[in-house]
């Protein structure tokens, strides 16, 4: 059990969850964007900032969880993407995160939310970027996992790493046209 802020108020109503906040912290599996943007719409003003930690690429289109929400609110749009896992949160752990970002204001809003002596936020522009690495990047990590439950050798996983990275490589240069070190 994770004892939560006095700050944190939990809500099933989503007008509730959304009124008022500066910021939105959106944390939803990728398939169930689409159906959510629809119930946002009516809800979202433009001052609003839509922050997303949802890995995913659309299989028809490519796209990712930022170009949706763009698609659908009318409010400014961040990613955030780890490498980091909640319990590592809660736990005050030392954690990075990349914030990406078109807009600076959004950035200085989320970076100041997560103001934190343990969490350091790099900042990019390249917020497609961000988010495609992120989504393979769990591709790679599921699969390494299995790799390392079933006993693969050290040499097995530096292969599948080694690939999971080309193919990572690929999927931005064929997504964006560039490469970026991110």
């Amino acid at each position: 059990g994770v004892k939560l802020d006095q700050n944190i108020f939990i809500t099933t109503k989503l007008e509730e969850a959304v009124a008022g906040a500066k910021v939105i912290i959106g944390a939803i599996p990728f398939k169930a964007l689409e159906s959510l943007m629809q119930e946002l719409k009516d809800l979202v003003y433009m001052e609003q900032i839509f922050c997303s930690t949802t890995k995913g690429i659309d299989d028809k289109s490519l796209k990712v969880t930022t170009e949706i929400i763009e698609e659908n609110l009318i409010c400014k749009v961040a990613a955030l993407s780890g490498p980091s896992f909640a319990i590592d949160l809660v736990n005050k752990t030392d954690i990075a995160f990349m914030l990406g970002s078109k807009d600076k204001e959004a950035i200085k809003e989320i970076k100041e939310l997560f103001k934190f002596p343990n969490i350091k936020i790099e900042e990019t522009e390249d917020v497609i970027g961000i988010q495609l690495a992120g989504a393979v990047k769990n591709a790679i990590s599921i699969g390494a996992g299995i790799l390392e439950s079933q006993g693969a050798s050290e040499s097995t996983k530096a292969k599948y790493l080694t690939d999971g990275l080309i193919n990572m490589s690929f999927v931005l240069i064929k997504r964006q046209k560039r490469l970026y070190l991110l």
